[in-house]
């Protein structure tokens, strides 16, 4: 309720030894993402790289969506049976939201599963980057070996070129209702000479760095090295308030009638008062011949 990277979620990370556990990868440092907690992140979509030896600060902004179904759109608004007849992918995930593996419908979860499922069916193995997707990949085996990672990139790119990409966006329709968080990012150098004696002092990186050490004189990391190994993360609200968009019908059924009722007597000059006279003209046409009919039978 109070917006201020003072009053936000502060964290210090370590990162591993550079030794160790960053020789197999090009960068060092963390990935954020930013969600709603009913949500999965995707990181391969969404998420800050925050690197070692900086401050980096994660203002966040709201944006809510509201989306009208149908007729006007094919929205999802719950992940219910009704949802789950539409596509074969929604059932899969009416199928996960039944196994309690996910909480809402995702279209970017959605479109993932499909992107899997193609992979499997033309190189038969699974991504390994994908398979974060809680859907049962049965006896199917992993793209490990160098030929089914080739097929893997191969098939990867022809599935986004293909007419497969636009069938799955068919298969999973936009969420009715969703959340966007915007991030404004700013950064500082972490930490201080001070602050690097502070973690010396705590003895954190003693118990961590001074493991199979026999020599007692170890005083603790050099600032070099608690920088290449930390990173520091601020996330807080930018601002209390956010922004709302919502979809309107730009015509309901009472301006329907009226619009219909407007044109109708502009272009033919009649009015509801003439459908009156007139339905008045017929029923008294209709009296008059049941009355002459009624008094031919009697005479």
């Amino acid at each position: 309720s109070v917006p201020g990277w003072r009053y936000g979620l502060r964290l210090e990370l370590y990162t591993g030894d550079q030794q160790t556990q960053q020789q197999y990868t090009y960068k060092a440092g963390v990935r954020v993402i930013v969600h709603n907690q009913s949500s999965i992140p995707l990181p391969d979509d969404q998420g800050i790289d925050v690197g070692n030896g900086l401050q980096t600060n994660i203002a966040v902004g709201r944006t809510f969506y509201s989306r009208l179904g149908s007729p006007y759109s094919d929205c999802i608004d719950e992940l219910n049976e009704a949802a789950s007849k539409k596509s074969p992918r929604l059932a899969q995930m009416y199928s996960l939201k039944q196994q309690n593996k996910i909480k809402i419908y995702q279209q970017n979860y959605c479109l993932k599963i499909a992107q899997q499922l193609y992979i499997i069916d033309k190189c038969n193995c699974y991504s390994y980057s994908l398979k974060y997707l809680n859907i049962d990949l049965g006896k199917t085996r992993g793209c490990a070996s160098a030929s089914d990672v080739v097929c893997q990139d191969a098939k990867t790119i022809d599935y986004f070129s293909s007419d497969d990409i636009n069938k799955a966006f068919g298969d999973c329709p936009v969420e009715c209702n969703s959340i966007k968080y915007e991030t404004t990012i700013s950064t500082a150098d972490y930490p201080t000479k001070w602050y690097a004696q502070q973690f010396n002092e705590s003895g954190f990186y003693y118990r961590i760095f001074s493991d199979g050490l026999k020599n007692s004189s170890y005083t603790g990391p050099t600032l070099s090295l608690i920088k290449s190994t930390t990173a520091m993360v601020n996330v807080f609200y930018d601002s209390v308030s956010y922004t709302l968009i919502k979809d309107s019908a730009a015509i309901n059924f009472d301006t329907m009638i009226a619009n219909i009722g407007g044109n109708f007597g502009l272009f033919t000059g009649a009015s509801l008062l003439s459908f009156v006279e007139l339905a008045d003209l017929f029923l008294s046409i209709i009296i008059i011949i049941l009355s002459s009919r009624f008094r031919a039978r009697r005479f």
